[in-house]
Protein backbone atom coordinates (compact mmCIF):
# COMPACT_ATOMS: atom_id res chain seq x y z
CA UNK A 1 0.00 0.00 0.00
CA UNK A 2 1.43 3.56 -0.94
CA UNK A 3 2.09 5.76 1.92
CA UNK A 4 0.64 8.62 0.44
CA UNK A 5 1.82 11.24 3.69
CA UNK A 6 5.26 9.94 3.21
CA UNK A 7 4.88 10.81 -1.17
CA UNK A 8 3.74 14.20 0.60
CA UNK A 9 6.60 14.80 2.63
CA UNK A 10 8.97 13.71 -0.28
CA UNK A 11 7.58 16.22 -2.31
CA UNK A 12 7.49 18.98 0.08
CA UNK A 13 11.27 17.83 0.67
CA UNK A 14 12.19 17.85 -2.97
CA UNK A 15 10.66 21.27 -3.34
CA UNK A 16 12.06 22.96 -0.53
CA UNK A 17 15.24 21.65 -1.62
CA UNK A 18 14.75 24.35 -5.19
CA UNK A 19 13.25 26.71 -3.17
CA UNK A 20 16.51 29.45 -4.10
CA UNK A 21 16.16 28.72 -7.45
CA UNK A 22 12.68 29.16 -7.85
CA UNK A 23 10.78 31.99 -8.30
CA UNK A 24 8.66 33.07 -5.29
CA UNK A 25 5.12 32.61 -6.95
CA UNK A 26 6.49 29.18 -8.92
CA UNK A 27 7.29 27.99 -5.14
CA UNK A 28 3.86 28.81 -3.92
CA UNK A 29 1.80 26.64 -6.91
CA UNK A 30 3.80 23.88 -6.02
CA UNK A 31 3.87 24.33 -2.14
CA UNK A 32 -0.11 24.47 -2.29
CA UNK A 33 -0.52 21.46 -4.84
CA UNK A 34 1.07 19.40 -2.18
CA UNK A 35 -0.93 20.83 0.66
CA UNK A 36 -4.19 20.41 -1.14
CA UNK A 37 -2.90 16.45 -1.66
CA UNK A 38 -2.24 17.07 -5.15
CA UNK A 39 0.86 14.89 -5.29
CA UNK A 40 0.77 13.76 -9.55
CA UNK A 41 0.23 17.32 -10.43
CA UNK A 42 2.30 18.87 -7.69
CA UNK A 43 5.06 16.49 -9.08
CA UNK A 44 4.22 17.80 -12.70
CA UNK A 45 4.72 21.43 -11.77
CA UNK A 46 7.86 21.09 -10.20
CA UNK A 47 9.13 19.27 -12.98
CA UNK A 48 8.09 22.20 -15.13
CA UNK A 49 9.71 25.26 -13.26
CA UNK A 50 13.08 22.91 -13.07
CA UNK A 51 12.61 23.12 -16.85
CA UNK A 52 11.01 26.54 -17.68
CA UNK A 53 14.03 28.01 -15.28
CA UNK A 54 16.50 25.79 -16.32
CA UNK A 55 17.92 24.65 -13.45
CA UNK A 56 20.80 22.22 -13.10
CA UNK A 57 19.60 19.22 -10.79
CA UNK A 58 21.77 16.37 -9.35
CA UNK A 59 20.98 12.76 -10.24
CA UNK A 60 20.19 12.21 -6.97
CA UNK A 61 17.49 14.78 -7.30
CA UNK A 62 16.31 13.54 -10.54
CA UNK A 63 16.33 9.84 -9.24
CA UNK A 64 13.51 11.06 -6.59
CA UNK A 65 11.48 12.87 -8.92
CA UNK A 66 11.14 9.39 -11.05
CA UNK A 67 11.04 7.29 -7.99
CA UNK A 68 8.04 9.55 -6.73
CA UNK A 69 6.11 9.49 -10.18
CA UNK A 70 6.60 5.75 -10.39
CA UNK A 71 5.47 5.41 -6.85
CA UNK A 72 2.16 7.53 -8.24
CA UNK A 73 1.74 5.34 -11.01
CA UNK A 74 2.01 8.66 -13.28
CA UNK A 75 1.10 7.57 -16.85
CA UNK A 76 2.98 10.48 -18.51
CA UNK A 77 6.83 11.08 -17.43
CA UNK A 78 7.37 14.89 -16.53
CA UNK A 79 10.74 14.06 -15.34
CA UNK A 80 11.79 12.87 -18.68
CA UNK A 81 11.72 16.31 -20.15
CA UNK A 82 14.30 16.42 -17.38
CA UNK A 83 17.31 14.87 -18.58
CA UNK A 84 19.75 17.44 -20.40
CA UNK A 85 19.73 19.07 -16.57
CA UNK A 86 21.36 16.50 -14.94
CA UNK A 87 24.41 17.15 -13.80
CA UNK A 88 27.35 15.16 -14.53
Amino acid sequence: MIDVQKIYERLLDLLNELKAQLPPEDYKISFELIEAGEGDLALEEICNQIKVARISIPQRTYGELAALGTTMDMEEKPWLMLQSQVKP
